[in-house]
């Protein structure tokens, strides 16, 4: 049988391929610099400490809840207060006129302008304006937002500085679309009374647009007390001014005490909008930021 090169002649079935001289007796590796680094790579270090951002974040967040929770708190205690103070505001109303024909057309001339206030301001106010507003704010873009106030506000003036002139003329043939069983004599005292209280409609609608801006910047205290001066002033016109008027003329005491509380309700959280970055101004907004012109300016 032929022998093939480099195979011992007794292989037999137990037969393994020849180990190289230098293998036979080899010993491990040394380990070497690379290897070194490498191990040391893996090798998990000591856990990082978050960064002074985070924390400071963190701090801040809590910071703000706690203010939210302290407004929150201040805004029911106002509106309860404010609750209270209607409730007297009716009481001593009750006792004043009861339920006489006077009284009658007082809800009539009261009801008309908060009416038209409630379809036209409300919803240009909640439902366009102040999200804009609010977003122009995150933004960081508190000029154009101002800008923005300040084109509503000369809308609102001159669209419901309008109506109110247009239904002051025309409240004659109104009122006895609203009170048609009313009498002649008590058909004339609602007339003048809606004609006293209908500027309520152009004050209200400009006082939802300051407390709006100021709930954007999340300030909240002012004007949840507005509403709650509204009812003090008109009980002091109660108690201060029926004394003092004609009799049968006791009722224009309630009207210009909602129509002065309406002016301070206004002018009140006004003082506020300083110092945030912009300017309320009585001007159209259509002309660009840096162009002349006068203009009025509301609050700095």
């Amino acid at each position: 049988m032929r022998r093939e090169p480099g195979r011992p002649a007794a292989a037999g079935a137990y037969y393994s391929a020849r180990v190289p001289p230098d293998e036979r007796h080899s010993t491990p590796a040394e380990p070497t610099a690379a290897d070194a680094d490498e191990a040391a790579s893996s090798t998990p270090g000591p856990a990082e400490e978050p960064p002074e951002g985070a924390a400071g974040a963190g701090a801040e967040a809590s910071a703000s809840r706690g203010r939210l929770a302290l407004s929150t708190a201040f805004f029911s205690f106002a509106t309860g207060l404010s609750r209270v103070a209607g409730l007297a505001r009716e009481i001593i109303a009750a006792g004043i006129f009861g339920v006489s024909g006077a009284m009658s057309a007082f809800t009539i001339a009261f009801q008309v302008p908060n009416l038209v206030r409630a379809l036209v301001a409300d919803a240009a106010l909640q439902g366009a304006f102040v999200p804009v507003f609010t977003e122009l704010l995150e933004k960081g873009e508190r000029r154009e937002a101002f800008r923005v106030a300040s084109g509503l506000f000369f809308l609102l003036t001159l669209g419901l500085g309008a109506l109110t002139a247009v239904f002051v003329l025309a409240a004659p043939a109104l009122i006895p679309l609203v009170a048609p069983g009313f009498d002649p004599a008590l058909e004339a005292l609602t007339v003048s009374l809606a004609r006293l209280m209908f500027p309520i409609v152009l004050l209200l609608a400009l006082s939802g647009l300051v407390v709006g801006m100021l709930n954007s910047f999340e300030h909240f205290s002012v004007p949840a007390l507005a509403p709650l001066a509204w009812n003090l002033v008109i009980i002091g016109a109660l108690v201060g001014l029926t004394p003092v008027l004609s009799e049968g003329a006791e009722i224009y005491a309630y009207a210009i005490g909602v129509l002065g509380g309406t002016v301070v309700q206004l002018v009140l959280p006004v003082p506020w909008l300083r110092g945030r970055g912009g300017r309320l101004m009585l001007s159209s907004g259509w002309r660009s930021p840096t162009s002349g012109g006068s203009s009025s300016s509301c609050c700095r």
